[in-house]
């Protein structure tokens, strides 16, 4: 008997049940309901869209990015802004990009690459928005818009090719290319910097009766993304700090989700034999690409690799 459970066996696990662009909305949906309670609940300042609503506060002194709170090295500020967003169709509009889009990405690129690329894209956003507005009349920056249009680009720069269906109006649909799509995003956030956050007309901007759209950190992000996008091997070698959900001892390692198991037949093997070797080495081989398939996804196989799995697989079938 070649193996004993099925090819892929999946470990139990709470960390496998939710695909991670599912995290990413998840923890946005949770601050989000975390500053309407403090807001209607305990008087706090919660970054929600509140006309002669009060500026200072908790929030926006340590989380929201703003030119003072990076003057006081409050570094934070470049990732945690955008946790927060100002109405529920700030979130929803977010959150439908991080949704439709994420999930395409995820099954290319791998979960591990997802939040790589969406975290990158979130500090370029507030680094180039700091950039732009260092000497302007000042301001507070939320919303994961530069994580979800980082998001957005690299799709575009990844399958410029590949046509894709959106629902306009969310009632008609259109079929078009992603290029197109960056193209366009691209055209009409180059003219909201120059005309609302660029020389004389940051006047308009900073006025608190009118709607603000942080421009510069929308581009930020999308620079991001094809900075990532062009150095993606860098990128992808990168190591995330892991985090575990599961239960387990301290210090123990977490063992990879999928496992196989490879041997020659029911026959005995001699200790030393070249069929006992060969069968592992099998096994560890096929361990290793399906512990990169867990974290950068199946796109980033060799060929080589896809072949030694097609091996296993006809090993498996026999």
């Amino acid at each position: 008997m070649l193996y004993d459970r099925p090819y892929m066996r999946q470990t139990t696990g709470f960390r496998r049940d939710l695909p991670m662009y599912g995290w990413i909305l998840i923890v946005n949906i949770a601050v989000f309901l975390i500053q309407n309670i403090l807001q209607l609940f305990f008087r706090v300042n919660g970054l929600l869209d509140v006309p002669g609503g009060p500026y200072g506060g908790i929030l926006p002194n340590w989380f929201a990015l703003t030119e003072s709170n990076l003057a006081d090295f409050k570094i934070w500020t470049l990732l945690s802004y955008s946790l927060f967003h100002g109405s529920m169709f700030h979130l929803l509009g977010n959150g439908i990009v991080i949704f439709f889009i994420g999930r395409m990405l995820e099954a290319k690129i791998g979960a591990a690459s997802l939040l790589k690329l969406y975290l990158f894209a979130v500090v370029g956003g507030g680094i180039a928005w700091a950039a732009v507005n260092w000497t302007g009349p000042g301001g507070l920056v939320i919303g994961a818009s530069a994580g979800a249009l980082g998001l957005l680009i690299y799709f575009c720069l990844r399958s410029p090719n590949e046509p894709i269906t959106l629902l306009l109006f969310f009632v008609f649909p259109v079929t078009v290319l992603p290029k197109w799509i960056g193209w366009g995003i691209l055209g009409l956030e180059v003219f909201g910097l120059v005309f609302s956050e660029i020389g004389s007309s940051r006047e308009l901007f900073s006025s608190s009766d009118n709607l603000r759209i942080a421009h510069s950190a929308h581009l930020g992000g999308m620079a991001a993304a094809f900075i990532y996008f062009r150095y993606e091997s860098w990128f992808r070698r990168l190591s995330l700090p892991r985090i575990r959900l599961g239960g387990g001892k301290k210090g123990q390692t977490a063992r990879p989700r999928f496992r196989v198991n490879v041997s020659d037949g029911g026959a005995p093997k001699k200790s030393g034999g070249k069929s006992a070797r060969r069968g592992s080495n099998l096994r560890e081989e096929v361990d290793r690409i399906l512990d990169k398939i867990n974290s950068s996804g199946f796109g980033s196989l060799t060929d080589e690799e896809k072949d030694t799995l097609n091996r296993a697989k006809e090993l498996l079938g026999k």
